[in-house]
């Protein structure tokens, strides 16, 4: 099996915030901006929404209002916490990142 490159210097940032705060549009506005600015780059966005307590659920409706990630050069993966009471999923440090933006609810 081949070893996976280092991609330990790539910039993650993370958005978090209350529901209704804005975190997906301003995702949507950099991921645009970063797209326009960089057209040879790609771009990784992780959304995570953490799971409902009674139903163990996650609702995704983060990407009802992200337009840019219909690019080719984005892809885009959401995940649950599957945890109620923690705010990232214990896979988001396995993820391969090109530039990764977590959305954290």
């Amino acid at each position: 099996m081949d070893e996976l490159p280092d991609y330990s210097d790539i910039p993650v940032i993370g958005l978090t915030g209350t529901g209704g705060a804005g975190k997906s549009c301003l995702m949507d506005e950099l991921v645009r901006s970063f797209i326009t600015e960089f057209p040879d780059k790609r771009v990784a966005i992780v959304s995570i929404d953490p799971s409902k307590r009674k139903t163990g659920g996650a609702l995704f409706g983060d990407r009802l209002r992200m337009n840019s990630i219909h690019d080719q050069r984005v892809y885009m993966r959401s995940l649950a916490t599957r945890r109620s009471n923690l705010a990232t999923s214990a896979s988001l440090d396995s993820s391969v990142k090109c530039f990764v933006l977590p959305d954290l609810i």
